[in-house]
């Protein structure tokens, strides 16, 4: 992904997988800052695993 000013910043989105249900073992694999159309971007590269199957709870 990348991340521009005024956005969310990486390790509060990190944050959000991490508490998220979907996901585990969340890691940044990488990043890296360059320049286009005169802005700072930030280009990053996070790896983590989808959690199994969750049974289904009566009543849904």
């Amino acid at each position: 992904g990348s991340s521009l000013n005024k956005t969310i910043d990486i390790g509060e989105f990190m944050e959000n997988l991490i508490k998220s249900p979907l996901f585990t073992e969340v890691a940044l694999l990488g990043m890296t800052k360059r320049t286009m159309d005169k802005r700072e971007v930030m280009d990053f590269a996070i790896g983590c695993k989808l959690r199994g199957p969750v049974p289904l709870q009566k009543g849904l």
